[in-house]
């Protein structure tokens, strides 16, 4: 009996990261997971299956050859051989599916097919089905799964920190090309994730498995998959001065977390209980702590001073400003030394009510900080225009009066809409009393619209919800008691 004649080159390339000193990606093992020979596939039994498993997600190798068997007398020259290949996995779904094919010379033909496919961890079935009235001798069928080894190395890098994976090939010495990998991937984001170039990004404390997945174009058909772990082990806070909170949630990503045991490198700081409540008691900063598996995690903590966003501060009435404290929100108390100049929220959102001035102070934790508010008579003026736009009228695209488009008068600070009119019929508007100061116009079209092409562009513009209108903005200043003419606006569609 003839025996099928096959070279499998295999290139396997040991591939190596540098960060400070080389880190190896670990090594893969190749297990056989199946192995079925010498068997038959007749137009009796015409379909056989087997059973294999892979204990982790693994890059899966599968062999088959075969040809005529020669006890049978019945084939025909110019005819076609084929056997299916499928592989199904637990649920029966389909997750392989390959043909080897030949036609038949005179009495001879030879199947063969090597082809490869990366499974996730689970229970599989391989289906062999033969597609003619004609027997075929399997000489072999065979499933090598190479299964990825966690590297026993770790690389550390800081919560906000990237690092690039740059892997070399131990054979050539070589830098392998970004454009050479099929894949990059973290076990958990949450911990760490890594870009299709190989830049790892460390997201909080913890550890992930980052996974490399190689074309070896060398050999075409072959597939490496390598890992490491990255652990990120410092992390940054901030806790306000007289503020405890807990930080157990820091190492949510590390097994046993909770049971890890803090301290504090400067206590007159921060100080830290055991089971990592932490209390500002300074303003500064400082390193807390905390061991757990035998690794050490660490958390910059600062307490930064407090502080109002502002001291002083002018308002025109009728206009509001929100000032902000270095300081949890919920222990912090405001209040206005005179509520018919100005007033203040509960979040320190002060209103300017008249000429005047008043005092606004923050309460927090015994300490008062304060910003004197001056508030000034509004003055006003007006803004007139002409808005075209470009759109089909009687059968022609020109620019024609942009009846019903809308002029908004937006305060860009705060968002706000300080004053809106509509183009009338000639194309005309007239906005009567607009607050003197510097603002941002927002034109939106009445005809125009954006082009499809641009459909998923932001549909909020300082704070007015746009569809799909065409729209501008410009900037106008406007002088208390005079009249502004804003430029004719052209809108076509863009």
């Amino acid at each position: 009996m003839r025996k099928a004649s096959r070279i499998l080159c295999v290139l396997l390339v040991m591939l190596t990261v540098f960060t400070s000193m080389p880190i190896a990606f670990a090594k893969t093992e190749i297990k056989t997971v199946l192995s079925e020979e010498d068997f038959y596939l007749t137009k009796e039994t015409n379909q056989r299956k087997f059973t294999f498993s892979i204990t982790e997600k693994a890059f899966c190798f599968i062999e088959f050859s075969g040809w005529e068997d020669y006890n049978y007398n019945g084939y025909v020259s110019g005819e076609k051989i084929q056997v299916s290949i499928t592989v199904l996995d637990a649920a029966g779904r389909k997750v392989v599916s390959k043909i080897s094919s030949d036609t038949i010379y005179e009495d001879e033909f030879f199947l063969s097919n090597t082809f490869s496919e990366t499974l996730p961890k689970g229970k599989y079935t391989l289906v062999l089905t033969l597609d003619s009235d004609h027997p075929v001798y399997v000489d072999e069928c065979i499933v090598n799964a190479e299964l990825p080894k966690t590297s026993s190395k770790v690389i550390t890098i800081k919560q906000g920190q990237s690092k690039q994976l740059n892997v070399y090939s131990e054979v050539t010495n070589k830098k392998i090309l970004w454009g050479e990998f099929d894949s990059w991937t973290s076990s958990n984001e949450s911990v760490a994730t890594v870009s299709w170039k190989g830049v790892v990004t460390g997201k909080s404390i913890g550890e992930t498995v980052i996974e490399c997945v190689y074309d070896d174009i060398d050999s075409m058909e072959w597939e490496s998959v390598y890992t490491v772990t990255i652990r990120v082990n410092k992390a940054k806070t901030q806790l306000y001065y007289g503020e405890s909170k807990s930080l157990q949630s820091l190492l949510k990503n590390v097994k046993n977390y909770k049971s890890a045991k803090w301290s504090s490198a400067d206590p007159s700081i921060v100080s830290v209980t055991k089971a990592g409540k932490a209390t500002a008691k300074k303003t500064g900063k400082t390193t807390l702590s905390a061991k757990v598996n035998g690794t050490t995690y660490t958390v910059e903590t600062t307490v930064p001073k407090v502080k109002l966003s502002q001291t002083t501060l002018s308002l025109v009435a009728g206009r509001s400003k929100k000032l902000t404290i270095t300081a949890p929100a919920k222990m912090v108390t405001w209040s206005s030394s005179n509520k018919a100049v100005a007033t203040v929220s509960s979040s320190g959102n002060v209103k300017a009510k008249k000429s005047g001035s008043a005092t606004i102070t923050a309460k927090y934790n015994g300490k008062n900080y304060t910003c004197k508010v001056t508030v000034r008579k509004a003055a006003y003026g007006k803004i007139i225009g002409t808005i075209l736009a470009e759109y089909k009228k009687g059968g022609v695209y020109d620019f024609y009066a942009d009846t019903g488009a809308k002029v908004y008068i937006i305060d860009p600070a705060n968002n706000a809409v300080l004053a809106s009119a509509t183009v009338d019929a000639s194309g005309n508007y007239v906005i009567p009393n607009v607050l003197a100061g510097t603002w941002v116009a927002v034109i939106v079209s009445g005809h125009a619209h954006r082009s499809s092409s641009r459909e998923e562009e932001e549909t909020n513009v300082y704070g007015i919800n746009i569809e799909d209108e065409a729209y501008t903005d410009i900037s106008v200043t406007v002088k208390a008691k005079s009249t502004i003419r804003m430029d004719e606006e052209f809108i076509s569609l863009i």
